[in-house]
């Protein structure tokens, strides 16, 4: 009996329990909560912009320098110390003409060749190839080959062998100092009354005549009319005479006090006076 007494007890406390909770629950409000839709905001289109393409161009030099094999040299190597030190850029296309000039003077195996445009070895020119030997200063030409530059360039090193290896002094593209031809022999073709004239000659270009003496002479007929032992003093030789006749001409010239000074010499040849102009005519009185 008491066991189920303890039962209805409980039953009772837990209907009591509920109705508070359902008491409580329907005082608190309910709480809804909206959910609004948010449209996204898209950023304008930005036009597209369609950029130059641009194809890098080669470097635009004021002159290119090459060598025999056609190789580019940079010419700020071959400036005198000094110059290359304070050097910012490359020399001006004056300044490199002289650099260029004063090694070509200076070598004969090599030789430089300034351009104001890069020209490719296809087109380059034909090279000179000498081989000589010295003589007195001079070069006496063994060989003369002229190479296409191509071939050249990749064969330059046997004609450098070659050359030594036969005792030759090597030139590419410079031509060499060759001995100088005898000079020609002039065939004097005057006469002697000709060639031992001497005459002396005042301002009027007339043949002076001073104190009754005519400043002509010819050697060749004075040198006739001397005995043979006249001549041994002269060594038998009329040019010796010449001269010194010549040169009493060339001292009397030095005078001036004559009137129709000054005086000059002239040898060698027939002079002939000008003509004097007629003399006018005087009007009649």
């Amino acid at each position: 009996m008491k066991k189920i007494l303890i039962i209805f007890a409980l039953v009772l406390i837990l209907a009591g329990c509920k109705q508070v909770t359902d008491s409580i629950s329907s005082e608190i409000p309910t709480v809804t909560t909206e959910t609004t839709e948010t449209t996204p905001v898209v950023a304008p289109e930005t036009p597209a912009v369609t950029l130059p393409v641009t194809t890098p161009t080669a470097e635009v030099k004021p002159y290119y320098v090459k060598n025999s094999k056609w190789v580019d040299v940079d010419i700020t190597k071959l400036m005198p110390a000094k110059s290359a030190r304070s050097a910012v850029s490359e020399p001006s296309l004056d300044d490199a003409l002289v650099i260029v000039a004063n090694y070509n003077a200076a070598n004969n195996d090599d030789q430089l060749r300034l351009d104001t445009t890069d020209i490719p070895i296809t087109e380059a020119p034909d090279v000179d190839v000498y081989y000589a030997q010295a003589v007195n200063g001079y070069y006496v030409v063994i060989e003369h080959y002229i190479v296409n530059r191509v071939w050249f360039s990749g064969y330059e090193a046997n004609y450098r062998n070659e050359a030594i290896s036969l005792g030759y002094v090597l030139f590419i593209d410079k031509v060499p100092e060759i001995v100088p031809p005898p000079p020609p022999v002039v065939i004097d073709t005057r006469t002697p009354h000709e060639k031992y004239a001497i005459y002396m000659i005042n301002k009027y270009d007339k043949i002076v005549i001073f104190e009754g003496y005519k400043y002509e002479q010819h050697v060749d007929e004075i040198w006739d009319s001397l005995s043979d032992e006249i001549k041994a003093g002269y060594n038998n030789d009329i040019n010796v005479l010449f001269n010194s006749r010549l040169a009493g001409f060339q001292k009397e010239s030095n005078y001036t006090f004559p009137e129709d000074a000054p005086w000059r010499v002239v040898s060698g040849q027939i002079y002939v006076e000008p003509v004097d102009p007629p003399p006018e005519d005087t009007p009649a009185e």
